[in-house]
């Protein structure tokens, strides 16, 4: 069959089938035209949908935009206090066990002069008591020695032995503050049992 068409001289298209070379680059400039319109079109229309979206998942329907209220409440957590790291020996007699803490001390108060003073008056309030604490800090970490060189590494090592000293520790270090203030809080900063 091929033999055949070999000899058959092609039949050429009728001219108004063939495109002039002018037509030919206006119809591909208004190809890629049209191609940058629908890229457009497109990229703006996915912009919009989200940005509703964000707007709708932010606010929502029946939600109010947050507000900050520049009042704040009377606070009467006093100031902190770093006691620093400990090494000390554990209470266990098979073997040499250490604990290294380091622990922060959270003051509360309810004297009147902290809780409804102004800015001002906090501060110096807070001023001398941190001077009266000082003055106590040896007291403090002998508290603290005392209390953990008889502790366990096993109850120590769990989280409720951590609650537990922690309380212990509070109920200790408070008989030895003044009236006007508390340890409220005790934050372990670095704990490692070797």
């Amino acid at each position: 069959m091929v033999a055949r068409l070999r000899g058959r001289p092609t039949p050429s298209p009728p001219e108004e089938d063939q495109p002039s070379s002018k037509g030919s680059s206006s119809s591909s400039k208004s190809g890629a035209q049209r191609f940058l319109v629908t890229v457009t079109l497109i990229s703006l229309l996915s912009a919009a949908g989200a940005l509703g979206a964000l707007i709708y998942f932010t606010l929502g329907p029946g939600r109010t935009p947050v507000t900050v209220s520049s009042e704040l409440a009377p606070a009467s957590t006093g100031p902190l206090m770093d006691l620093g790291p400990f090494i000390v020996n554990l209470g266990d007699v098979s073997e040499r066990r250490y604990l290294r803490i380091s622990m922060s001390l959270d003051f509360q108060t309810q004297d009147a002069q902290f809780v409804e003073g102004n800015e001002e008056q906090r501060r110096q309030w807070s001023s001398a008591l941190k001077h009266e604490l000082e003055r106590l800090e040896p007291v403090f970490k002998d508290v603290v020695v005392t209390t953990l060189t008889v502790k366990q590494p096993q109850t120590l090592s769990t989280a409720n032995g951590k609650e537990e000293l922690k309380a212990e520790l509070i109920a200790r270090l408070n008989r030895h503050l003044p009236s006007r203030a508390a340890v409220q809080n005790i934050y372990l900063t670095d704990f490692v049992i070797q």
